[in-house]
């Protein structure tokens, strides 16, 4: 007879599934990062992180086999931050398109005011004046002022007297170099940009020499370099009456758009202007020119713009010398317009 034995028994438990890290907890937190470190407000970042992590928290609710709670409020609280930026940033530049309908951000990046200065006394300006030889103070004559850029000065038409005097001499026009309306320092000048303001010092320097040199009205064009093109295509584009028209060189200034009249004037239709700037000029040079070539056209004037290639230096094209007078006789009257 065997014996028989009994065993006791065992409660071995029963295996579990594996327990693991919720993957939307991870996706919402590395959003919620992104959206803070590569472009703080980016919209597409900081919802996906507020989506994965809500839902993430969802399922490790219904799920005691998921974890990753601790990721997910991360990504949550991060992401809110985020969009909270990126609406901030939405609602500023709502702001200041309805401050201006036709500002754009780069406007406003780019404006500032104009630095501030001494103002000049028109009877304290200095004025170079060139007249064509044998030509007579009394008699009315058409013009071309010049107007110089920021921190110089006029004299750049007494540097290059001798040319300008011939120039003088052979289209019978005189020639005027006028010091900006505000001294920073000696022998350095600026305009300042308001439209009013500089327009009637250039009339009033004008009136205290019209015992040297008569203007004949409207047969009167602008040239200018820098902040004094931007002048001279504000100040002719306001008063077609008096002007026929400007030559911008590389327009530009503490102010970034020109200043266009709300309506087209009588004589925009017969003023020309000429706008050149350096192809590889500073951004803000480049722009500045292809909207005023857009203002005048858009008045109804004529308007011929140019980028020379390969041109990066701050100044006046290499062809001035060359074609100021062309220039000059388009505008005011003296020949066809050049092809």
């Amino acid at each position: 007879m065997s014996a028989q034995f009994n065993l006791p028994a065992t409660n071995s438990p029963r295996p579990q599934p594996p327990v693991s890290t919720s993957g939307a907890a991870i996706t919402g937190m590395v959003f919620g990062i992104l959206s803070l470190i590569t472009i703080p407000g980016f919209l597409p970042f900081s919802i996906t992180a507020v989506i994965f992590s809500h839902l993430a928290l969802k399922r490790i609710k219904a799920s005691p086999l998921l974890t990753g709670r601790g990721m997910a409020i991360s990504g949550l609280v991060m992401g809110y931050l985020s969009t909270l930026i990126g609406l901030a940033v939405v609602a500023f530049f709502v702001y200041i398109a309805r401050l201006d309908p036709d500002s754009s951000l780069d406007d406003w990046l780019e404006s500032s005011p104009v630095e501030e200065g001494e103002f000049v006394e028109p009877e304290d300006a200095e004025v170079y004046i060139i007249i064509p030889q044998g030509h007579s103070a009394s008699d009315p004559i058409p013009g071309a002022i010049w107007l110089h850029g920021y921190g110089w000065n006029p004299s750049e038409i007494s540097i290059f007297e001798e040319e300008y005097q011939e120039r003088a001499n052979e289209l019978g026009i005189a020639f005027i170099a006028i010091s900006a309306t505000q001294k920073i320092d000696e022998g350095s000048y600026q305009w300042t940009e308001d439209l009013e303001t500089d327009s009637e010092y250039i009339q009033s320097v004008l009136a205290e020499h019209e015992g040297k040199v008569r203007l004949r009205w409207p047969d009167v064009a602008l040239f200018g370099f820098s902040q004094g093109a931007k002048v001279a295509g504000d100040v002719a584009l306001a008063d077609p009456s008096r002007y026929a028209g400007a030559i911008l060189f590389s327009p530009g200034g503490f102010l970034t758009r020109p200043a266009i009249p709300e309506t087209a004037l009588p004589g925009h239709a017969g003023q020309h202007f000429f706008c050149f700037v350096g192809a590889d000029e500073a951004y803000g040079n480049v722009r500045l020119n292809q909207k005023y070539h857009d203002a005048f056209l858009e008045m109804g004037a004529s308007s011929i713009h140019k980028e020379y290639p390969g041109m990066e230096e701050h100044t006046t094209p290499p062809d001035f010398d060359e074609k100021l007078e062309e220039w000059l006789k388009t505008i005011l009257g003296l020949k066809e317009i050049p092809k």
